[in-house]
């Protein structure tokens, strides 16, 4: 049956209003886009300039430049060669060793390992020994301002120098329960010392990693001030290493590591036309494809503690 003239005239405008429906929403998506996007914008160049008026770091750059090295021989390039000699080191078998050694200080009087996981010990220890050279000579150098670049999409080596520390207890055990008490206090002194190496770009995991070769060298202690009377010069540095290492400001300038960290990764993404190009943040090579980042700890952003 045909359309009359009016009927026709309503199913054209019907087809054209279904039609223009795309355009419509296309339309009301775009601009409830801008309408949150400028709040959250202004909110974010808000907070960064409230970062820059607090002289806090808002770039790799500025964190590193807010550490004290210490003046002197810097010994970043001798704890670098060391990391990579120890790169590929199986750290398995060295757990193992470590972990029989401390279950052999716990007993009362403290018993020696087997002679079996001493000679075991002694020989992973030989096998190393050119990269405990150099951690040894790096440890009497005065400055030390280690980067790990963490702008860069390369995720940083944290575990080798956990590895690094690990290798260090087992070679103070061994001096311990081999009664060569300054021996063991040198060794402690060295992995007190290498703790420097997460102080130049603090960040969560970072801190986590050096927590726990702090916790380490602890009990490390107990194990040298039981080796036997320690001269005046052992305990001298040891008492020296363990005050430096204390490190009361790490803490925050980790948090605002791990903030610059972050916003250098939502730099990345928002570069660059993002709100951040406008306030003089650098669009760094890290993270576009999350890699880095992802691969570690989700990072809360977080404000630090006032400074005092």
């Amino acid at each position: 049956m045909g359309m009359t003239g009016g009927a026709r005239w309503r199913s054209g405008h019907l087809q054209r209003r279904i039609a223009s429906l795309p355009i419509v929403l296309a339309t009301l998506v775009l601009t409830s886009c801008s309408v949150v996007e400028r709040p959250a914008s202004h909110r974010l160049r808000y907070g960064i300039a409230r970062i820059r008026a607090a002289g806090e770091p808002l770039t790799f750059e500025e964190l590193r430049a807010g550490q004290s090295p210490g003046d002197g021989a810097d010994a970043a390039a001798d704890y670098h060669a060391a990391a990579t000699l120890l790169a590929d080191l199986d750290s398995g078998p060295l757990f193992d060793l470590v972990k029989a050694y401390r279950a052999a200080t716990k007993t009362c009087p403290p018993v020696p390992p087997s002679t079996e996981v001493r000679e075991r010990a002694l020989r992973m220890l030989a096998e190393a020994q050119p990269a405990l050279d150099l951690i040894d000579r790096a440890a009497r150098d005065e400055a030390c301002h280690y980067a790990f670049n963490l702008e860069t999409d390369k995720f940083p080596r944290f575990a080798v120098f956990h590895t690094a520390g690990v290798l260090l207890s087992l070679r103070t055990l061994e001096f311990a329960f081999a009664g060569a008490g300054d021996g063991a206090a040198a060794s402690l002194f060295s992995k007190l010392r290498l703790l420097r190496v997460f102080e130049t770009e603090p960040v969560l995991i970072g801190y986590i990693v050096r927590q726990a070769e702090w916790t380490q060298a602890g009990a490390d202690l107990h194990a040298v001030l039981d080796a036997g009377t320690l001269s005046e010069t052992s305990l001298d540095n040891l008492d020296e290493a363990l005050k430096r290492a204390e490190a009361p400001n790490l803490l925050t300038r980790t948090i605002e590591g791990e903030r610059v960290w972050e916003m250098t990764f939502l730099a990345s993404i928002l570069a660059p036309t993002g709100p951040m190009a406008s306030c003089g943040l650098p669009a760094p090579n890290v993270g576009r494809s999350g890699s880095a980042r992802d691969s570690c700890v989700t990072r809360a952003t977080i404000s630090p503690p006032p400074r005092r």
